[in-house]
């Protein structure tokens, strides 16, 4: 892999309703929470943290946290940021204290100004993770946590400005709309490490606006336990965005919910890994079964 990105490795997210993000991590997901001061956080691995909330009138991305192998990298990436005139400011001693790092510097990307941390160093705690409910726990290691499907209508800049300056590498595009989508997308799929994506970026509807940040996704070791949650779902009538199924591109096959901001998370299981003789495919559709979309049930008589 030619990026010095080597995953994502947390999340930041304002959020306006503490108690009912609390309640969707611990019950679906599972994660282990972590009270610290003046905000929650929540482990999924061995990490220190792997999610952060802080409390907010807002909703939105407050930074995603990209992991580089030293300091050495971290300066070297300032360098590049400044040759492509973006400024870059080195995180205080008390942001790589809460976010459980030796070190690392910040940026807004220009196209969506989105807070991107590179940061080196994050703390491995003796503990192992906790979940809330009995699970195998998550793929995460050299995969990163996990992955982020962000939106701008800049979309070519934007896809441009990840893969030339930061190193991402495009994975696959996938077009696909109509009726049933309210409109044409365009998703571009990046990776930096194994994982198929870290990051996509999509375009909305021509004309459209949507949240910056569509969905968090996060993958589960076992395939029992996907299932478990998705019983979990039903059962406390939680929206479902999208129903199980599997996507065309990686093969993943996962279900979608709406999270207390405005956007959605997905849990994901399998898939196939990027390599060496990776070749970028074109998809008109998302899925090969399954994924369907959120319809209220009609009326009876």
């Amino acid at each position: 892999m030619d990026s010095s990105i080597s995953g994502l490795g947390y999340v930041g997210l304002q959020v306006s309703n503490v108690d009912a993000w609390h309640d969707l991590l611990t019950t679906v997901f599972a994660l282990e929470h972590r009270p610290a001061p003046e905000l929650s956080q929540y482990r999924m691995d061995t990490w220190k943290q792997r999610l952060s909330l802080y409390p907010s009138a807002a909703d939105g991305v407050a930074h995603l946290g990209w992991e580089v192998s030293d300091r050495a990298a971290v300066d070297a990436l300032k360098h590049t940021l400044s040759a492509a005139d973006v400024a870059a400011t080195d995180l205080t001693r008390e942001e790589c204290e809460e976010r459980g790092v030796l070190g690392g510097t910040w940026f807004r990307d220009p196209f969506m100004q989105v807070r991107h941390e590179l940061f080196w160093g994050p703390t491995i705690l003796s503990e192992q993770f906790a979940p809330a409910r009995p699970m195998q726990g998550y793929v995460t290691g050299d995969h990163g946590m996990g992955h982020v499907v962000l939106m701008t209508p800049r979309q070519e800049d934007a896809v441009a400005f990840f893969t030339e300056v930061l190193g991402f590498r495009v994975s696959d595009i996938m077009d696909f709309g109509g009726e049933r989508w309210g409109g044409h997308y365009r998703h571009v799929f990046l990776h930096c490490n194994a994982r198929h994506h870290s990051m996509a970026i999509m375009s909305p509807p021509a004309g459209g606006e949507g949240e910056v940040l569509n969905h968090l996704a996060l993958t589960v070791q076992s395939f029992d336990d996907l299932g478990y949650a998705y019983d979990i779902v039903r059962e406390k009538q939680i929206p479902v965005l999208m129903t199980l199924g599997r996507h065309v591109n990686d093969l993943a096959t996962s279900f979608y919910v709406g999270n207390p901001s405005q956007s959605a998370i997905e849990m994901a299981w399998g898939g196939v890994e990027i390599g060496d003789d990776w070749s970028v495919k074109h998809y008109d559709d998302t899925k090969i079964w399954g994924h369907h979309l959120y319809l209220p049930p009609r009326p009876l008589g």
